[in-house]
């Protein structure tokens, strides 16, 4: 509210203490705040086998699973180096066909 306005306030009539209610601006409500959502508790874990045989042949099915995969890989990444694995190209071969590259006839 600009000073002209509050003239034309008193000057119909408004007491100071009128035209300062006016003047306020209201507080905006707040919005209640949500309730934090519950958290569910965790599902807890079964129970592991308490027999000590049952866990030893457990954990030597494991170990035998583990030493399969890992002569599975081994296998084929020596069957790759040996076996058609990709070209490899030096730096050497990079630069000459920098310097001279080969057109398609001579490909």
């Amino acid at each position: 509210m600009n000073f002209e306005d509050v003239r034309a306030l008193i000057s119909a009539g408004f007491t100071a203490d009128e035209i300062r209610s006016m003047t306020l601006t209201p507080e905006p409500e707040k919005e209640p705040e949500p309730e934090p959502a519950k958290v569910p508790e965790p599902e807890k874990a079964p129970e592991p086998a308490q027999d000590p045989v049952e866990l030893m042949q457990t954990i030597e099915a494991l170990r035998q699973q583990i030493e399969d995969l890992r002569s599975t890989f081994s296998a084929a990444a020596v069957r790759q180096d040996n076996f058609g694995g990709p070209d490899k190209e030096t730096v050497g071969d990079v630069l000459a066909s920098i310097i001279n590259p080969k057109t398609k006839k001579e490909v």
